[in-house]
């Protein structure tokens, strides 16, 4: 009888690994950011406010102006369906200003990623090299993943171990 119920358990393990698969497909709706302003590298005069336009509408941005030494002068981030613009609290020094930036996609996900750019200016420094954007793409589909493998090597451990007993 406990050999049945470890075989039917390590069926239903196997079963389940085998669909969870197929059902938890990542979906590929995710949004990027399409252009800057001021733009990445650019040398310019010192702007009013820092514009990030998406692809599509995003949600929660978020977005950390630094200048030179790391000090924050951006104001708070302000959402209208796919542009966010940062106000900065007074006028920027002369120097290189750094963006971080993070917001959610339309399909839940969270995108992140950097930019800078230059005051021009006495103190002008050279800008820093493009930084490629970063998403969060499959990290939480990994461990997905490696779940449904966890699941379906403790099944069949289950399965191998309920099949050995009963030979003895």
């Amino acid at each position: 009888m406990r050999g049945l119920i470890a075989r039917a358990v390590a069926a239903v393990a196997l079963a389940a690994a085998a669909t969870a698969g197929p059902i938890a497909a990542p979906a590929s709706a995710h949004t990027s950011l399409s252009g800057t302003s001021p733009e990445d590298g650019s040398v310019v005069p010192a702007p009013e406010s820092i514009m990030l336009t998406f692809a599509d509408s995003v949600i929660l941005p978020q977005a950390v102006v630094t200048d030179a030494e790391g000090k924050e002068v951006g104001g708070k981030p302000k959402l209208k369906s796919d542009k966010v613009t940062v106000p900065v609290r007074k006028p920027l020094a002369p120097g290189l200003h750094h963006v971080s930036w993070r917001a959610v996609s339309p399909d839940g996900h969270p995108i992140q990623g950097e930019f800078s750019f230059t005051v021009e200016g006495q103190a002008a420094q050279t800008a820093a090299p493009a930084s490629a954007q970063e998403e969060d793409e499959g990290r939480s589909w990994t461990w997905i993943a490696l779940g449904v493998v966890a699941l379906g090597l403790v099944g069949g451990g289950l399965y191998w171990a309920s099949s050995r007993n009963d030979d003895e």
